[in-house]
């Protein structure tokens, strides 16, 4: 009888255990999945900021080439240089080989100490990243979208757009993020 008990709770037993590894091993990869949505949002948010506070200065011009953007903004700088924040050079370029946006900053006296920049990545699973910038046409007759910024009398663009290609798991999404520049146009 003892016997017929123990035969019958074990298979019970053995389901229950294994249900619950089963759940927690897909709830585990269910959190530690990427959600690409999440990111963008985050990427936008965290960038709007630093365009927001983008800024006409001389020794750092608002300029692009190569995939790569840079302008003058002001960053989060080490207190023992007057506050924590600064006017700071920001670069972000795209590394296609790895498929991820990345960043950096400097802040003057690194910039002037011809310090080698920290890139961090900002963007991860990025197939491809196109920068367009929205300002005067040759002839300041309108405005539209230039794949190029370098303006002689260092005037920053009204929008910079990050047109991005992101890769969820073979799932392609296509977005494009526009970031106003108060200080620019002028």
């Amino acid at each position: 009888m003892e016997l017929l008990i123990a035969a019958v709770l074990i298979p019970i037993i053995a389901f229950a255990v294994f249900s619950n590894f089963s759940s927690a091993t897909r709830l585990w990869k269910k959190i530690n999945q990427s959600d690409w949505q999440e990111d963008i949002q985050i990427f936008s948010e965290k960038t709007d900021p630093v365009f927001m506070n983008a800024l006409k200065y001389t020794p750092i011009p608002f300029e692009s080439e190569d995939g790569e953007l840079s302008f003058a903004s002001f960053i989060r700088t080490d207190p023992k240089l007057g506050g924590d924040h600064g006017i700071g050079e920001v670069v972000y370029s795209y590394d296609e080989a790895h498929g991820v946006l990345l960043k950096s900053e400097r802040n003057l006296s690194e910039l002037f100490r011809e310090a080698k920049p920290v890139k961090r990545p900002v963007l991860t699973h990025v197939r491809s990243c196109r920068i367009e910038f929205y300002g005067p046409t040759q002839l300041s007759q309108g405005f539209e979208w230039k794949d190029e910024w370098k303006d002689a009398k260092g005037n920053l663009p009204i929008a910079t757009r990050f047109s991005l290609e992101v890769d969820d798991g073979g799932e392609f999404h296509e977005i494009a993020l526009v970031f106003l520049i108060p200080t620019g146009g002028a």
